[in-house]
Parts: C-alpha cells; structure tokens; sequence
C-alpha cells in the first residue's frame, strides 16, 4: 500500500466520522480529554475541535456561536504555532482552519477579514506541501483555494499576481479528486473522504455551471448503501446538487431523509431546501416547511427568500391577501446579503404582483417539470400591456424548449426577447443572447455563437450583469479556442 506520509491517530480518525456526522455529543469525551505534554495528540484534538466550531457556526449563522469560537480559535493557533516547525501538522492547522474561518467570515459579510485569512490559508497550505509533499491532508484545502484563485474575476488578476497566488479551477478540482481516490482506497485516509466530498461539491454547487457527473455518481452510490441519509452534510449537497441539476422529485425524496429529531446540531437549511422543491412540486406542504425554517432559524441568510416563496405559493393558491402579508414579512425579516435575499427584497419594496402564470411556469420550470411549465404558458394566449412581461413569456418558452432540446423554437423566442427586452433593466435580453450562445457553440455554429456572446456584453444596465458577463466572455474565449 503507498504510503502518503505521517498518519493522523487513529482516535482522532474515528471521532472525526462523528463530527462531520454532527454527532458531536459522542466526540466530546475526547475533545475534553489529553495533556498539552502530548504534543501531537493535542493538536489533533483542538484541531477536531476547530471543525465541530466551524460547522456549529457554518449551520447556525448566530453571532454568539460565531464570537465563542473565535475565542477558542486563537487558543488553537496559539498552540500550533509554539509547535515543533519540523512537524507538517504546525502549519497545516494554522492553514486549514483559516481558509475555514474566511468562509466564515464571508457568511457574516466580514469580505477584508476574509481576505486576510486566505492569504494566511494560501501561504499555510502552500508551505505545508512544499516540505512535505506527501502530506495528503492538506491537498483538499489547497485545492479548494485554487478553485478560488481560478474564478477570481479578470479585473483583479492583478492583486493574485501581486500576492503571488498560483491556481485554477482545473487544478484545484484535480488535488480534491486525488484526496477522494486516496480516501476511498486507504483506510487511514477514509477520514478525509466527506470533508472532500463536501467541498467539492460545495464547489459544483455555487461556482459551477456544470456538476461533475463523477461526483454525482459516488453521492449516488452512497444513497444506494443507505449512507446519505445518516449524513445530514451528505443530505444537503446532494439534495442541492439534485435541484441545480432540475430533479426536483428525487431531490425532494432525499431531502425527506432529515428530521430534526436527536440531532446534536441543528440543520434548519434543509427544510428551507425541502420548501423550495415542494414549492417547485406545486405542493401545498411548502408553506409548513418554509414557516418551520423561518421560525427556527436565528441566522442571517434566506429568510427574506423564504418568506418570498412562502408568498408566491399563496399567489399561485389565488390568496392575494396571503401574498401581501408574507411579502411584508420580506421587509422586515432577515438581510438582504445573498442574491436570493436581495431579489425577494426588491420584489417586495415594488409592490408589484408578479404575473401568476409566468411565476407558476418558471418554478416548474426550476424543478425540471418541462411539459407542465409550458402547457401553463400555452393554455390561453398571454395577454399584457407590460413590456417586461412580454419579454420574460418569450425568455421562459426559450429556455423550456432549450432544456426539452427543440433548438430552433429556443432560438426563435430568444431572439425575440432579446428585441423586446434589449432597452430593460431585467436580465432576460442579455441571458437569452448567452443562451443562444451556447446552442450554437453546442451545434458548432462559432459565427452565431460569437455574435450572440457578443450580443449579450454589449447589453449593460440590467440584473446581474456582471454573472451574466462572465459566462459570456467564458463562451466567447470558447469560440476562439476552436
């Protein structure tokens, strides 16, 4: 068997499976236990110890959990950095646990703090592999910062090459998909098997448009065998990588697997998540599930949404006086930091009632029911004097047809949206230019496809420009590739 350098105890390997589990109670008898004369023993403690605070604060968003352990963060660095600098695990601590609290940081909207614990994270980690490069632990959280250094927008490059940061997308995906063939074939490295999985797929979830299809196979392999549902992080990543993906009846069936019942720590997330796919479902259910998330969850991200979502399902049910009253509820609870949350906001400082039959089109729409979402568009002809609503009837049929691969019907409807929708302040115009991209880069036609790229990055002005840009200035490099 190759060996990948220094092990970590055994104990520690196992108490680890009951912390990424959030069975912290069973691990607790040896966080407790020890003496700082052990050395190497203590480290791995305070080390597990630093992940079960990183994901108390990571599923809570509470303020106080937050500054409790920021306390006990520094007396873990403490420790590490009086360590013997010949030990790999010294700088490996230091280097995970800060790359852990920037994403920390960046969940309590603290952007410079966050940037000064990933350059530590960056410069740790580095360091780590560069004297030892065996040292196989430290390859996810390295990884993990190339992913980031390699969507760090164009127009900073220049701070990456001041700091002197190396990395792309690419490679850092590659050191993680290293990390999980080692632990699915090396017991003494099973441990690191979820933590890698999570931030991999953390990853697919929020950074990419495209989900590694190799990923979704082993989370499938894992539900085979029963495993996800034990695993509420498990539950959350494949549940959310389901519904990115548009299978709203197997992500609802997944996230069916959690209830809040003897668990450690709590997970209220998931039952927003169950929310949105039974919303998606046209489920009356929806309601119970987001009012549970509202009600329990003291954090700061995805009320508002919640709350938006709860009022489309009245909408929809034709409960106007419903709509209004959770909208109003929008304003007053939670922060507008997310996208979603700054959406649901702006929707209910409007006052402007969405159209009922393009909202019910585009959450089946979301939850992958194509056939429903466009009988809902086609039933009766759509009549509006709103210039808004007009465009997004035809950006909605463009996409659905898109997603059902009628290509030449995506094309028309896009087309038109972009006319009727060019002078708008709303993203359909310049999303149904990118759309258009990609299908004719998809059938090989680089001219239309460099045109309609083009098309979309000469729009400005509209709803997230900037998101929408970049993916057309990724298609455009595309098409000069080939």
């Amino acid at each position: 068997m190759p060996v990948y350098g220094q092990e970590a105890p055994a104990t520690y390997r196992h108490h680890f499976g009951e912390v990424i589990s959030l069975d912290f109670k069973q691990a607790e008898s040896y966080l407790n236990s020890g003496s700082e004369t052990d050395i190497t023993g203590m480290a791995y403690r305070y080390h597990l110890a630093g992940y079960r605070d990183f994901l108390k604060v990571f599923l809570l968003e509470e303020e106080a959990v937050f500054e409790e352990a920021l306390e006990r963060r520094e007396e873990y660095l403490d420790f590490w950095e009086a360590m013997p600098e010949h030990m790999p695990e010294r700088e490996y601590f230091q280097g995970d646990t800060y790359l852990r609290w920037a994403l920390l940081r960046l969940k309590f909207d603290q952007k410079f703090r966050a940037a000064i614990e990933m350059n530590k994270a960056y410069r740790l980690l580095r360091s780590t592999l560069e004297k030892n490069p065996a040292f196989i632990p430290a390859k996810t959280g390295m990884g993990v910062m190339e992913v980031f250094i390699g969507t760090v927008p164009e127009r900073y490059q220049w701070v990456l090459s001041i700091l002197n940061f190396r990395g792309s997308v690419s490679a850092g995906k590659q050191k993680m998909q290293e990390v999980l063939n080692i632990a699915e074939q090396n017991s003494d490295y099973a441990y690191l098997r979820f933590p890698t999985l999570f931030m991999r797929s953390f990853i697919d979830m929020n950074l990419s448009d495209n989900i590694d299809t190799s990923i979704v196979r082993r989370l499938e392999k894992l539900d085979d065998k029963g495993v996800i549902a034990e695993q509420p992080l498990l539950i959350f990543l494949y549940g959310g990588l389901l519904q990115k993906q548009q299978q709203n009846e197997k992500a609802l069936s997944v996230l069916n697997y959690y209830s809040l019942e003897d668990q450690d720590i709590p997970f209220y997330y998931l039952y927003y998540m169950k929310g949105q796919s039974q919303l998606y479902a046209m489920n009356e259910d929806c309601v119970a599930s987001l009012r549970r998330f509202t009600n329990l969850f003291k954090g700061r991200h995805y009320l508002k949404a919640a709350y938006q979502k709860i009022a489309w399902h009245y909408l929809i049910e034709g409960d106007t006086a419903k709509y209004h009253s959770a909208m109003k509820e929008v304003v007053l609870y939670g922060e507008a930091v997310t996208g979603a949350d700054e959406q649901a906001l702006q929707e209910a400082k409007s006052d402007k009632v969405p159209s009922v039959r393009l909202l019910k089109s585009r959450l089946l729409f979301d939850g992958g029911y194509y056939q429903k979402a466009l009988h809902v568009l086609q039933q009766e002809a759509f009549v509006s004097e709103n210039a808004e609503e007009q465009t997004e009837l035809d950006y909605r049929q463009g996409r659905i047809f898109h997603k059902m691969r009628r290509y030449e019907d995506a094309l028309e409807k896009y087309e038109k949206a972009y006319r009727s929708g060019k002078d708008l302040k709303a993203y359909y115009a310049a999303n149904s230019m990118l759309m258009a991209g990609r299908i004719y880069l998809e059938k090989g036609n680089i001219t239309s496809a460099r045109s309609a790229f083009k098309q979309c990055l000469d729009l400005s002005g509209f709803q997230y420009q900037y998101a929408i840009h970049q993916k057309a200035k990724a298609g455009l490099t595309e098409t000069e590739n080939d």
